[in-house]
């Protein structure tokens, strides 16, 4: 414990070390260049009018966008366009859920704030804004000011936007019938009953792949006879559904049912994208499955999961009002010790992603050591205007701790370097002082505690 506090002290305000150091990631726009552009996935089904619209659009126009219903296969027809493009330095940059879109402002895979568009500068780029729902307006403007002539600029949304700027929109729809008969190649699915459920669902990328990866489970050991009587094929066939999402909810059911615990883990994260070493410390026996049935997806050390799947997830867990408590909470607190120690890029990634998710296992856990360890780390992301606040919040963490544990040292440590920041300038001084005596009487109890 001496070493601890010894260690926390070299760190300290006290030290020179300033916290708001720490506050980097307290502001970004939540648009994320990813490393590389992401691959079309493996089983990419070809739909050459649509990649040939979007490949001459590239050529002959510089503002594109690409809109279409949630799940019509909008980005994968990207990726597949820009993964052969090979005269062009390529971006791609995730919006999700993103209030603020700056070119001026997204963040790398390390948490930093990115001027994108001093990357570009005079050069022949291509920049790719997924999963766009606001702010297009301004992100144009920029693009447009900068020197960006020789750029190209890929808008993916859900919405048509008006924009006189945008030379060149393209509606994706669903498939065609030829298409989507290269999800379903095997010769089981060419049955009438198969066909007409297809059409039914107007041949809906992203719900005909569920229903295949559903359908095609190893061990669930039916033959052709029990593919078309399966209560849950029946139930899509014969009911009066049209809505995705709607549909989906009932290809996750009979999964729900069985995990309930893990589709309210995957319903209460903030985001679409999930740190692959988060889940597989919380869930790592369901990852496997939930792969395999293609609710998620491992890309560039993330886990991602589509829109409809988890907006049918959250649709389930909240009809389901007995699912009421969050469990995993001790592989949470597992992770968060790892990561807090070595603060490694899943670290800074995962408290970027999933700070709503953590401020409310927070409030709604009782283990008191499990609160200090995530408020340590949220006060790394929060604002540090906030300063009283957290002093008041920590002194009631701390108000019954013996602080003997690292973490409990560690924020009260945090809370005089808040305290001493928030006083006045004539008053530092003194503050200073009475800073690192509480914390000398702190390690003289330590040591006579040992004696």
């Amino acid at each position: 414990m001496t070493r601890q506090i010894n260690n926390k002290l070299s760190h300290s305000t006290m030290a020179g070390h300033d916290i708001t150091q720490n506050y980097y990631l307290q502001k970004s726009t939540g648009c994320r260049l990813l490393n590389k552009v992401p691959k079309p996935d493996t089983d990419y089904v070809v739909r050459k009018s649509e990649e040939e619209k979007i490949t001459n659009a590239i050529k002959g126009n510089n503002i594109i966008q690409i809109y279409g219903i949630s799940g019509s296969g909008k980005t994968e027809l990207v990726k597949k366009v820009v993964s052969q493009i090979k005269d062009f330095n390529c971006f791609w940059v995730s919006c999700e859920k993103a209030e603020e879109i700056s070119l001026y402002s997204v963040y790398n895979m390390l948490g930093q704030n990115f001027n994108l568009l001093s990357k570009i500068d005079g050069t022949k780029s291509l920049i790719v804004l997924d999963n766009v729902f606001s702010g297009i307006n301004n992100v144009i403007s920029e693009f447009l000011c900068a020197k960006t002539c020789n750029s190209k600029l890929i808008i993916i949304s859900q919405e048509k936007i008006f924009n006189s700027a945008i030379s060149e929109k393209i509606l994706i729809d669903f498939m065609s019938k030829e298409e989507a008969q290269q999800i379903f190649t095997d010769s089981k699915f060419q049955d009438n009953e198969f066909m007409s459920l297809f059409k039914k669902l107007e041949y809906h990328p992203m719900t005909l792949k569920l229903i295949k990866t559903y359908l095609l489970e190893e061990d669930n050991g039916l033959d052709v006879t029990d593919f078309l009587n399966t209560g849950r094929l029946v139930e899509l066939r014969d009911s009066e559904l049209t809505n995705s999402q709607e549909i989906c909810k009932k290809i996750l059911g009979d999964y729900f049912c069985q995990k309930k615990e893990v589709c309210m883990l995957l319903s209460k994260l903030d985001s679409n994208r999930v740190e692959a070493g988060f889940l597989k410390q919380c869930i790592f026996s369901e990852v496997v499955e939930l792969t395999k049935r293609g609710f998620l997806k491992l890309e560039d050390g993330y886990y991602s999961i589509h829109d409809i799947i988890l907006n049918s997830m959250k649709a389930l867990v909240k009809e389901k009002p007995q699912v009421v408590q969050l469990v995993y909470e001790k592989e949470i607190m597992d992770y968060l010790n790892k990561e807090n120690e070595n603060r490694t890029l899943g670290f800074y990634t995962f408290f970027a992603l999933h700070q709503n998710f953590l401020k409310d296992v927070f409030q709604t856990c009782a283990n008191s050591q499990m609160k200090i360890l995530i408020y340590n780390s949220l006060l790394l992301f929060s604002n540090q205007k906030d300063k009283e606040i957290h002093i008041t919040n920590i002194n009631k963490l701390l108000k019954n701790d013996d602080l003997t544990s690292y973490y409990s040292i560690k924020l009260l440590i945090e809370k005089l370097e808040l305290w001493v920041h928030s006083g006045k300038k004539e008053e530092k001084k003194d503050r200073n002082k009475q800073a690192v005596k509480e914390l000398q009487d702190l390690l003289e109890r330590d040591i006579d505690s040992n004696c």
